[in-house]
């Protein structure tokens, strides 16, 4: 299920201490503006030095993009240029063919300069 609101001040701050359910860990995950909160409450806390390496070590493996993000995105660059090449082809092809179709059904025949 996933959020509908921001979560509250006291909720960001359990997630910081270890607890908090699945959907505010989806919502973490995708909102930009809580992800700041967090680490705002990160540097407010007084936390051991352990507890703040461990919760850094959260935040970055929230905010890390996915393994595979340069793969997805070379795909779709490889996708992408693949159709404008079709695209192109198809266009030269009817081209041609409307080329040839003046040709054939011009009535004037064309102008030799000779």
């Amino acid at each position: 299920m996933k959020l509908r609101r921001h979560p509250k001040t006291e909720v960001l701050k359990e997630w910081l201490e270890g607890g908090g359910s699945a959907e505010v860990d989806a919502h973490i995950a995708t909102c930009h503006r809580c992800a700041e909160s967090l680490e705002r409450f990160d540097d407010e806390l007084p936390l051991a030095d352990e507890t703040s390496a461990s919760v850094s070590d959260a935040l970055a493996a929230v905010l890390r993009p996915p393994e595979d993000l340069t793969d997805r995105l070379e795909e779709r660059v490889v996708a992408r240029l693949d159709s404008r090449v079709m695209f192109g082809v198809v266009a030269d092809l009817f081209g041609a063919g409307l080329e040839a179709s003046k040709l054939l059904f011009t009535e004037e025949p064309p102008n030799d300069k000779n």
